[in-house]
């Protein structure tokens, strides 16, 4: 009786540490897309001139006052196809902005992203392209 709960248990921990690593790890995972995007509006020239160096990447805030937590939607599209919208936020001494990214699975399964942009919270709403497959 004893080898089976062990094995039960064991199963179990297997099973937890995979999900884990795999969200953490896969490149469809809200955050590492995140990581991605977040990468390309710090290097992009005109976010870097309209918002003002350094700039600061983040999510939404959460208790605590962390702001860490990545918004995220998954959806179908018309053709079945899986997709994903992620906002987060950016902050530079000028300005601050509020970034969208749009991906859609490919035929082998991954994410490719169809935009990405840069709305500008200042007084004139500019909006900045910083990535376009549509």
């Amino acid at each position: 009786f004893y080898g089976i709960v062990i094995v039960a248990g064991v199963i179990a921990t297997a099973v937890i540490a995979y999900t884990v690593l795999n969200e953490l790890f896969s490149s469809n995972s809200p955050n590492a897309l995140y990581d991605k995007a977040a990468k390309l509006c710090v290097e992009h020239p005109k976010v870097q001139d309209m918002l003002g160096e350094p700039i600061k990447v983040y999510g939404e805030e959460g208790n605590r006052r962390r702001r860490n937590r990545v918004s995220h939607l998954f959806y179908q599209d018309e053709t079945g196809r899986k997709g994903i919208r992620i906002q987060f936020y950016l902050q530079g001494v000028r300005n601050r902005g509020v970034a969208q990214l749009d991906a859609r699975e490919d035929s082998s399964g991954t994410f490719q992203t169809r935009f990405l942009l840069v709305n500008v919270e200042d007084f004139l709403r500019n909006t900045i392209i910083v990535q376009d497959n549509r």
